[in-house]
């Protein structure tokens, strides 16, 4: 069942992208209107990282991966049947858009990755390895702070072993705010 619901996020996010590709017009004749020359387009693309197939390949995957944790995270909670059904609307939701096709939404897709890998190796008792997730998130968006409790809303009797995740988090804040730049920030 998991194979054929991976194949099936693969061939749905393989879906999504061509027919994003297929779409006429495109943000930047959107954006540019009337200045919307092929040398401008060109320009706006290149500069805000679309059209580019590497980078967008990318994003693809890494949202594949995101939809396949979503899947394992919530197969453990709920039916598979639940699960597979929340995991695909996930991974076709239009609201993921800007995460798939812009390079500069490829930030929230890893840190959705790494939290979400956070989460489910913590389910997995992984001592180790959910605070790395945990860390690699947070370098990537600051907003992952709240995983440690979603945590504890996924598990409410495991709610001392988010402590480790606590430390880690309070330790980051200790050290960016001890940066000057972050003093600086502070102070004005």
């Amino acid at each position: 069942r998991l194979g054929l619901g991976l194949l099936t996020l693969f061939i749905v996010s393989v879906v999504i992208f061509a027919s994003l590709e297929m779409l006429p017009g495109g943000f930047a004749e959107a954006i540019l209107e009337q200045d919307a020359t092929p040398e401008t387009v060109a320009a706006f693309n290149r500069e805000i990282g679309l059209g580019v197939p590497g980078f967008v390949a990318f994003n693809v995957i890494v949202h594949a991966a995101n939809a396949v944790l979503v899947f394992s995270i919530l197969k453990r909670l709920a039916s598979a049947r639940v699960a597979l059904l929340a995991a695909l609307i996930f991974a076709l939701h239009p609201a993921q858009t800007e995460a798939v096709t812009y390079v500069s939404g490829r930030s929230a897709s890893l840190a959705a990755m790494f939290a979400l890998g956070s989460a489910l190796a913590w389910m997995h008792e992984r001592r180790w390895l959910s605070p790395v997730l945990f860390v690699l998130a947070l370098c990537v968006k600051e907003y992952v702070a709240v995983l440690p409790l979603a945590l504890i809303l996924i598990e409410p009797k495991r709610w001392r072993e988010v402590a480790v995740h606590v430390g880690v988090l309070a330790a980051i804040a200790v050290v960016v705010l001890s940066t000057p730049t972050y003093r600086h920030l502070l102070a004005t």
